[in-house]
Formats: C-alpha cells, structure tokens, sequence
C-alpha cells in the first residue's frame, strides 16, 4: 500500500513538471516567432499611430547616399495616396495633387501646386523618402504646376524622368543626387528654376544648381516651342533680357575642355559643379559675371582662361570650392592683370599666385 501510494505521488509530481516545462516551451517559442517578426529584413516594426497599420522604419537612418546626399530616417507608409498639394489657400486643398509609388515608379498627378518638403540632417518629410534609393522612373502628370523643392533629392537610382507641358517651376535640390539620370528634356513652359541649398553630412550646406551631383547626366534638352530656355549640344542655357547665361553643363560628360559661346554674360549657380572630366574651360570675352559654386567639384580642372579684355570678371563665393587649386591656372589678359592679382576690390587676390598673364 505505502509503495502504491508513494508510486502515484512520483506520477502527479512528474505530471505537474511536464506541464510546467510546457508551458514555458511554448513562452520561449512565442517570444522567439515575436524577434523574428520583429526583425524581418533587417528592420523594425511599430505601429502607425494614425491608421494601426505596421510601419517599417527603414534600417539606413542618418547614412550618406555617396558624396555627400544625407538620406535621413525614414519610414515606409503603405497608405497611398499621398496629398501633396499646397494648402496655402482653402481652394487648394492638400489632396489636389497626389502622389502614388509602385514597382520602382513615383507617379505625381492633379491640378495644382505641389508642396515643398523638407530635408535636414535628421528629417526628410517626404512621403516616399523611404523609397528614394528604390525610384527608377518619376511621371509627373499634366495639370501639376511645379516641382516641388527636394522632389527627387538623393534617387540614385532613377532613370528615367517625364515632365508635364503644364509645368512652370522647378524648385532647388529637385533632382539633386539623382546619380543614375542621364538624359532629360525639360518642358517648353518652364519658367523659373531655383537655385538653393542641401545638407552635406556635417551639418552644413551646399549651394547647389538645378542638377547637382548628377554625375550621369550627358544632355539636358529642352522641348520645342520654349522661350525661356534652349539646349546647345545638351547644355542648359536660359534667356535673360535676350542673353542666354549658361545654366547648366551635364556633369556626366567625358570632354576635357569646353568653350563657353560668344555672347554669354553669366555662368550661373553651380552651372558646373560636380564636372570631374573636365580640365579646361575657356571664357568669351562677354563674360562679365561667374556665380556662386559654379565650378564647385570639378577635381579635374587644370585651366581657366578668362578673356574679358576690360576688367576683371565679377566672381561669386566658393566658385572653386572642392577644387585643387595647386594645379588650376586662370589665365587673363595681360593689361588687366593688376585688375585681378593686386587690387584692393579683387575678389581674385586670393588665388593671385594662380593667375598668369596672357
């Protein structure tokens, strides 16, 4: 009887063991699948506060896209469309223009005007910021008026762009970083284009054109029937009072030299920036204005010969910024030498020992 007894009390102790090494089995198991859900892809999931939806909160936060595009933290949102229309007036609702991602193609489309985003160091408030380095075609549709500032900033990977007739206004940095673009044509309505800054990974800014450090691009065309602009071998040129100023030279491009046409006045903001194949550049002698960052990057330049025979040509801040300037030489005319080595006003005495007469 007392080995019976002792017998099933051995059984129920054993029983209650197994249950409870069960139970915490199933704890471990269910903790383990919840990790594994939790660190899919190599990223993270919350919870969208406004729809309950899942988020993934991309794993790249804070990294540099190369030479100097600072992609920010972002987060991948499924719900589309995205309102992006400027709210400035209550007749201009945010939904006027929407914008829809699929399949590497960023579609934007309505009657309107976009809103501008925002990028800094930390924070990039565009709704597909998360998919930036996946957009390999942008289509903007007829009926949107204006590009938006930071539109296409840091998309790599895009390829292949299509701009509506009713477009008016590109605003600065849109296709900033866009390093796969190699060919575009800009609409024949286009009428103002904005020349503005970007962050470079250390808390500062650049100032940039209307396609910095698009190291693809070979031509920029223009379509037929525009005023404002033109295309001459795939450079940018827009018309000022009649006088076509050099907007933009395709950084992509392999020629060491380039001859700026008779009759141009200015190079504009950044017209050259990031051209590192080109060696020598030569000035006509209607040069009278070299603006802010124009040659900024070109790593490559060897010589610039300035042959505006009056005085020295009016020059802009960090023109040669990110430039050797052991190696660069500016020629000028030897009767205005002075004008540009010694002069209390020059702006160029700075760089006096790399100016050389002609």
């Amino acid at each position: 009887m007392n080995r019976q007894i002792i017998i099933r009390a051995m059984a129920a102790i054993a029983l209650t063991l197994a249950v409870s090494i069960n139970a915490e089995a199933q704890s471990i198991l269910q903790r383990a699948r919840n990790a594994v859900q939790a660190t899919t892809d190599g990223n993270t999931t919350e919870t969208n506060n406004a729809t309950g939806q899942a988020a993934v909160t991309a794993p790249s936060a804070g990294q540099q896209s190369g030479g100097g595009v600072v992609m920010p933290a972002a987060t991948k949102t499924p719900q589309q469309p995205w309102a992006v229309g400027e709210t400035s007036s209550s007749t201009a609702p945010a939904t006027a223009v929407q914008a829809t991602y699929a399949d590497g193609v960023l579609t934007i489309k309505g009657a309107g005007k976009m809103q501008d985003f925002t990028i800094t160091m930390h924070n990039d408030n565009r709704p597909w910021a998360a998919y930036a380095k996946e957009i390999t075609t942008a289509i903007v549709e007829e009926g949107v008026i204006n590009l938006a500032e930071f539109a296409f900033y840091g998309c790599e990977n895009l390829t292949s762009v299509s701009l509506p007739n009713t477009l008016t206004n590109i605003a600065s940095a849109a296709f900033f970083g866009c390093r796969s673009l190699a060919s575009i044509t800009l609409p024949k309505n286009l009428d103002v284009f904005s020349t503005g800054t970007v962050p470079d990974g250390k808390g500062k800014v650049n100032m940039v054109g209307l396609f910095g450090q698009c190291t693809a691009l070979k031509e920029i065309k223009v379509a037929d029937g525009s005023a404002k602009y033109k295309s001459v071998d795939g450079v940018l040129y827009v018309n000022f009072s009649t006088r076509w100023r050099l907007a933009a030279y395709p950084a992509g491009r392999t020629n060491a030299t380039f001859n700026v046409p008779d009759q141009t006045p200015v190079i504009m903001v950044g017209a050259f920036s990031y051209c590192t194949a080109l060696k020598e550049i030569t000035m006509p002698q209607s040069l009278g204005e070299i603006q802010t960052s124009a040659f900024w990057g070109c790593t490559a330049l060897e010589k610039i010969t300035l042959l505006q025979p009056t005085g020295a040509v009016k020059i802009g801040v960090k023109v040669f910024e990110n430039v050797d300037m052991t190696k660069l030489k500016i020629h000028v005319p030897n009767k205005i030498l002075e004008n540009y080595t010694t002069r209390a006003d020059s702006d160029w005495r700075q760089w006096a020992s790399q100016i050389v007469g002609q």
